[in-house]
């Protein structure tokens, strides 16, 4: 009497363990610094609180002033980390008052 064979291609034989990834934790994020996620986080809440609370433009613009101040510490934070701290240079450049 003949039996059904099902094939599980990547179960049973290997060496990889549950959560064995073979991406980098930088391409996990799509490739981005976590400053880079941080800063575009920070302008879309801006924009949002901007939309939301249907600011005067002269509070949207202290409002995104301010955003920009935080990009600026979380960059200047950042600077001198990550896998390729040796290449990397701060260009952050003053805000226009």
């Amino acid at each position: 009497m003949g039996g059904l064979s099902v094939g599980l291609g990547g179960i049973g034989g290997g060496t990889e363990k549950v959560g064995d990834t073979h991406e980098s934790a930088e391409t996990g994020r799509g490739g981005r610094d976590p400053a880079v996620l941080i800063a575009r986080e920070i302008l879309y809440r801006a924009c949002e609180t901007a939309m939301n609370n249907e600011l005067t433009p002269e509070q949207a613009i202290d409002l995104y002033k301010t955003a920009l101040t935080a990009i600026q510490e979380v960059a200047a934070s950042q600077t001198g980390t990550g896998t390729e701290a040796a290449q990397t240079e701060q260009v952050v450049a003053p805000i226009a008052e």
